[in-house]
């Protein structure tokens, strides 16, 4: 009679501490996985307004190209007609041109804050801009 109650006492599972062990460890995981993760959304983010950036340069070309006076144009609206898709998961895009028409500032805001320029000669690397109402302001 003891053996069988030796065997069954041995076959009934995990203790406490094997379990409680085992969650230290999920959650030790967890601390360090989460914040990884949610770093990577950012950089989603930002990937996705350089992106349109960029996007808005080109149509911005495109759109002088098309335009009969030769002109860029200050209207994202404009872009969108010139070939731009707006990226569902930016913030705010912005167009501005510079008296006569001659010369472009393009932004777009990621969700995560970080604003991205483009001019008629590439990216901007330092800007003083911000997006506002589908304009790039210079907050310099």
């Amino acid at each position: 009679m003891r053996k069988f109650m030796s065997k069954a006492r041995q076959s009934k599972g995990f203790t406490l501490v094997e379990l409680l062990v085992v969650v230290v460890i999920i959650g030790v995981l967890a601390a360090i996985a989460i914040p990884t993760f949610l770093s990577q959304r950012d950089n989603a983010r930002d990937a996705a307004a350089q992106s349109d950036a960029k996007n808005m340069a080109t149509a911005q070309i495109a759109y002088q190209a098309t335009d009969g006076e030769g002109d860029y144009t200050g209207e994202v609206t404009d872009l969108v007609a010139a070939g731009f898709v707006e990226s569902s998961n930016v913030a705010d895009h912005g167009a501005s041109v510079g008296e006569g028409g001659d010369d472009f500032l393009v932004c777009a805001e990621s969700q995560s804050g970080n604003v991205f320029v483009y001019d008629e000669d590439g990216p901007v690397d330092d800007p003083n801009v911000e997006v506002n109402e589908g304009d790039c302001n210079d907050v310099s």
